[in-house]
């Protein structure tokens, strides 16, 4: 519930999210694990440079790969889309465990779809970034599918036809579907629920 009421911009929220991970980062023994990671979550969604640049400083210190995954998925959910372009370096960097790229670039597709789609198809020849022909399969028709621009089914399908198998026509398919859908939803769905908002 915190962590959704962060996603809404709750001001309360956000900033009890700040001071216990302030507190935390004093003396860690004070909460528990799950607060702890909530407080971090709130923390590195609304992140400016600074409070950013700290959390890639703890990624950059640990030896953990767990920790280190935690914090990049934490760092995923980051709303300023300059920051999520910095993450999404990252993740395709050295201090990303192992087999964890595919789940955090989707990570940072959920909230900046357009901008990861972008980011993946222009490093997708890059030695840096290492995906096998299934893994490609699945994840790159599933990066956009979380946009509302429909431009955005014009590339997908482009690409598809030249660089995905046919294997990966049903994942395309459903990609295309969705943004649609969502393209709709913003369209006509969200108007309606501002109007209903505004005369309760």
């Amino acid at each position: 519930l915190l962590t959704a009421l962060s996603r809404f911009a709750n001001l309360a929220v956000i900033s009890e999210g700040r001071r216990l991970y302030a507190s935390v980062s004093a003396d860690g023994t004070k909460q528990s694990p799950e607060i702890r990671r909530i407080a971090r979550k709130i923390v590195a969604r609304h992140a400016d440079m600074a409070a950013f640049q700290l959390l890639v400083e703890k990624l950059r210190a640990t030896e953990d790969p767990l920790e280190k995954q935690h914090l990049l998925e934490d760092l995923a959910g980051v709303a300023d889309p300059e920051l999520a372009q910095r993450v999404l370096e990252l993740v395709i960097g050295p201090d990303t465990p192992a087999g964890s790229m595919p789940s955090l670039l989707l990570e940072v597709a959920g909230e900046h779809p357009d901008l990861t789609w972008s980011f993946a198809v222009s490093h997708l020849d890059a030695p840096d970034f290492p995906l096998d022909r299934t893994t490609r399969i699945f994840l790159l028709p599933s990066i956009p599918s979380s946009s509302t621009d429909l431009r955005r089914t014009a590339e997908l399908r482009a690409y598809a036809s030249v660089h995905l198998p046919s294997a990966a026509s049903r994942e395309v398919a459903s990609a295309v579907a969705q943004i649609e859908l969502n393209a709709r939803v913003r369209a006509f769905g969200l108007p309606q629920i501002d109007r209903w908002l505004h005369h309760r």
